[in-house]
């Protein structure tokens, strides 16, 4: 299994889903070559395809159905990797292919119709592409820097917790992010210049903000003119944050302007554009 084609394959499906297309693309190989390995890694227990109408989407099997030895094994994925020359190409590549995605509803309707999958990926390129600097609010323990430097030259992040901050520094380091940024502060009183972000994110975090009206005008202020607030969340925990973003054009004053809202219980997605 550490044959390197297979560990390039799993290093790409540890970050999404892929159809076989997507991964001929990036890794730059032949469809039936593409097959072969991948049918390889189905056999071992490692990935599964979820079927789309006429295409499949193949994904690592979900953690607790992994044999614990092969789980072990997933965990040396980047020791290997960093002897790969060609895995830096795959992940320019990459890039490519999810910024081809965040202009379709395809992927979007699909990915959003399986509940035992990551939201992560998919929230990460939400119709955003790969722009410059993004604020992570309420970035926990880091979880989520991994799709955030995929789309964004720099990130910052923020936690009222120092204790998860820690881990989110140590989770930074781990993915040699250089071009993250942490800092102890609160989402109603953002330690930054105004309008120095093309993006501000809001990740299974709106719906615990005390003040939200207050947290999303400190997400406006530092935000770009055109730039995007994007908010996941629980569909089922919070009624009120959903009122709240359904009348955003009315209480901000025509400074944010809701582009669109879609729930899919168990979570609904948000976007908000700064208009001035």
């Amino acid at each position: 299994m550490a044959e390197p084609l297979r560990v390039r394959l799993l290093l790409l499906l540890r970050k999404s889903t892929f159809t076989v297309s997507e991964l001929t693309e990036i890794l730059q190989i032949s469809q039936s070559n593409a097959s072969h390995h991948l049918k390889a890694l189905r056999e071992n227990g490692l990935i599964e395809a979820l079927k789309s109408g006429q295409h499949s989407y193949y994904a690592i099997v979900a953690g607790e159905h992994l044999h614990a030895k092969l789980l072990q094994w997933l965990e040396t994925l980047d020791e290997l990797a960093s002897e790969i020359s060609d895995v830096a190409g795959d992940q320019i590549r990459l890039r490519d292919v999810l910024s081809r995605r965040a202009k379709t509803n395809a992927f979007k309707d699909w990915r959003l119709s399986q509940p035992d999958l990551p939201y992560s990926d998919l929230f990460a390129r939400l119709s955003v592409g790969y722009k410059d600097r993004v604020c992570d609010i309420g970035c926990g323990e880091g979880d989520f820097f991994q799709y955030l430097t995929q789309n964004f030259r720099w990130v910052s992040a923020i936690d009222v917790d120092i204790h998860r901050l820690q881990k989110a520094r140590a989770t930074a380091k781990g993915l040699q992010a250089s071009s993250a940024g942490l800092y102890c502060a609160d989402a109603a009183n953002l330690p930054f210049a105004d309008g120095v972000f093309d993006s501000v994110i809001f990740r299974m975090t709106f719906s615990h903000l005390s003040d939200k009206m207050q947290c999303l005008s400190e997400a406006s202020r530092v935000l770009k003119e055109g730039g995007v607030i994007s908010i996941i969340d629980s569909a089922l925990e919070d009624e009120t944050a959903l009122d709240l973003i359904r009348d955003i054009d009315r209480t901000r004053s025509g400074v944010l302007k809701v582009e669109s809202l879609s729930i899919y219980k168990p979570v609904y997605l948000a976007r908000l554009i700064r208009v001035w």
